[in-house]
């Protein structure tokens, strides 16, 4: 254990405290029918406990250290290990089931990566025969208050309506404080958990997910300002716009309203296109 320090650059902070591994653990709800794949299992402090919890266990984890740790000291036929990025893993190759839940105590400053790999994965699963039930992860407090924020609040952003465009539910179960963790971080965490829609109406109402995203991010780069203003980087005639009030911030749109808008752009921009004249040769 002497070579398992926690490495700044990756973000890690060990679990130590027994009192709320039992409680994460509880949390991932799991039963022996289960299917469950770990994000950066670390020294496998949850990764023990989720072996007797669920039917199977895949851990991807970053550090080689700790996959030569967890592969030397975890022999469980129920353990997939394996040594790679999450944010580069294979998981639709990798993971044969049909369902499953992802869990893990995620670095922060990757936090929003693995939350929109996961999104993503739950769309393009949409139309094939797997499903992700949901993911549950100890995230940073103000992250995941951002996550579950609604509109007309000042913590209402990007992350909270790409989230629940996908969820069921967005819960933060309960905060982790500092002295959970060796090293101690400056910073409260919290348990948040999102449970996915079996059958998402907002799929067949969306035309591209893809141009949805890029609205979304777009208008809240200058959250501050009203639509009317973010909107003419889609080089559309604002005054055309019939499904919200343009006068409006981000902020105040609810994610049908957001959806609603995304169509309506991609629309006024098809028209646009066919109504051009066409240049003499």
């Amino acid at each position: 254990m002497a070579n398992l320090k926690a490495k700044k650059s990756l973000g890690q902070n060990f679990l130590k405290d027994p009192h709320y591994i039992t409680k994460i653990i509880e949390s991932f709800d799991l039963t022996d029918n289960d299917v469950v794949v770990e994000v950066g299992p670390g020294k496998g402090i949850l990764t023990k406990q989720l072996i007797n919890k669920a039917g199977k266990v895949y851990a991807v984890e970053i550090d080689h250290r700790m996959y030569d740790h967890l592969m030397a000291t975890i022999k469980s036929d129920k353990l997939n290990l394996t040594l790679d990025d999450f944010l580069k893993f294979d998981f639709e190759n990798i993971i044969k089931e049909e369902k499953v839940k992802v869990v893990g105590n995620v670095p922060y400053q990757v936090t929003s990566g693995i939350i929109f790999k996961v999104m993503d994965l739950v769309y393009s699963f949409h139309q094939k025969q797997k499903e992700i039930e949901s993911l549950t992860i100890m995230i940073q407090k103000e992250v995941a208050e951002r996550i579950v924020a609604n509109p007309n609040t000042k913590a209402y952003g990007i992350i909270s309506v790409l989230t629940s465009f996908f969820s069921a539910k967005r819960e933060l179960l309960f905060d982790v404080p500092p002295e959970a963790f060796t090293p101690k971080p400056k910073v409260t965490s919290s348990i948040i958990k999102f449970t996915f829609k079996k059958e998402n109406p907002y799929f067949d109402q969306m035309k591209d997910y893809e141009f949805f995203k890029r609205v979304v991010r777009t208008v809240f780069q200058n959250r501050r300002k009203m639509l009317r203003n973010t909107l003419k980087h889609f080089d559309i005639a604002l005054e055309e716009i019939q499904t919200v009030e343009i006068t409006k911030r981000p902020e105040n749109l609810t994610l049908d309203e957001f959806i609603a808008l995304s169509n309506e752009i991609m629309k006024l921009q098809e028209e646009k296109k066919l109504s051009a004249p066409v240049e003499e040769q």
